[in-house]
């Protein structure tokens, strides 16, 4: 169009009924364009020549591209679109005009894979020192949530770090099934990360709640026992199975469901979206099947610790009954 000494001619032309290549431009442009005052006959009552533009001026066009998006090609259909995207954003159409590099009131907007994983991955490099503090407040929280008893026998930091270490543990199983299964990896799934991270703080809260219910129920009853280890260690057992038997089903369906919602996504026609919604169903059945395993062995190894009389932030520590420390 900068070069172009009669644009309002070759778009009318372009947009004719036989049009520059049998119509075939025609069919795509009749959608693309748009004037002030809108045309009542659409884009074949496009002005003829420039004077008309006095009266009648083009207010928007829309250009589509459809390039080949084989994986063979995506280095160099990504240079492509990068290009063009500095081209008019950076010296071309969007330039203002001021400076001769572009035209003056005129704004451009770009949008393409390549462009858009590159905003993804700009945006991430600039927050990474946000995302990092927020995954540790994230931890901390979690450490002190878990623990209603803020006493040395009572607290709970060990069990919250295993909480937030069975996600890390997720998300580095999803990320190498997927990459080992070819899924393409984009910048949205670093997102994949928070997401799994709140599902498995919730089913670790889920999991420890109904642990302290089962031992409040039974507390009463074995307050005036004074258990050998075996009987300890038994007891144990039937304490986190049913605690387990009181929060699967909702770790369960709450995991179950995510992952299915996620798996239909997968199918979007969108390339971003589709990695994202696979890599984050992965996740979910990955912290569904350690949530099972390494979190409630944590939280056995954490209650046989307190029934031990030892300290949470020293475990080498034993409680005597005066409340005084022994090593």
């Amino acid at each position: 169009l900068l070069a172009d000494p009669a644009p309002a001619a070759t778009l009318a032309r372009a947009v004719a009924a036989d049009g520059i290549d049998g119509g075939f431009t025609a069919v795509l442009l009749g959608g693309q364009l748009a004037t002030q005052p809108p045309l009542q006959g659409g884009a074949a009552e496009l002005p003829r020549n420039d004077t008309a533009l006095n009266d009648t001026a083009l207010s928007a066009l829309l250009l589509n591209y459809f390039l080949d998006g084989s994986p063979a090609r995506k280095s160099e259909v990504d240079a492509w679109e990068m290009r063009v995207s500095s081209l008019l954003l950076d010296g071309g159409m969007g330039g203002g005009g001021a400076s001769g590099q572009g035209v003056a009131d005129v704004r451009v907007s770009v949008r393409s894979n390549a462009v858009f994983n590159a905003d993804i991955a700009s945006a991430t490099a600039d927050t990474a020192l946000l995302i990092s503090v927020g995954i540790g407040l994230t931890s901390m929280f979690v450490c002190l949530f878990l623990s209603r008893d803020r006493s040395c026998l009572g607290a709970r930091p060990a069990l919250g770090g295993a909480a937030i270490g069975s996600v890390m543990l997720a998300t580095a199983a999803a990320f190498g099934v997927c990459a080992g299964a070819g899924v393409k990896y984009n910048e949205m799934v670093s997102v994949a990360l928070f997401v799994m991270l709140g599902v498995g703080v919730d089913d670790a809260f889920l999991f420890v709640r109904a642990l302290e219910d089962v031992l409040a129920a039974r507390q009463k009853e074995r307050q005036h026992e004074r258990a050998d280890a075996s009987s300890l260690e038994a007891s144990l057992e039937a304490d986190i199975g049913a605690a387990l038997a009181a929060a699967g089903p909702s770790i369960l369906l709450s995991s179950t469901t995510n992952a299915i919602a996620f798996a239909v996504s997968a199918y979007s026609p969108l390339p971003a979206l589709r990695g994202f919604c696979t890599y984050s169903a992965a996740g979910m059945v990955a912290d569904l099947c350690l949530q099972l395993t390494f979190f409630v062995a944590a939280a056995a190894i954490d209650e046989r610790r307190r029934r031990q009389q030892r300290c949470a932030w020293a475990p080498c520590l034993m409680l005597d009954g005066a409340g005084g420390r022994r090593l």
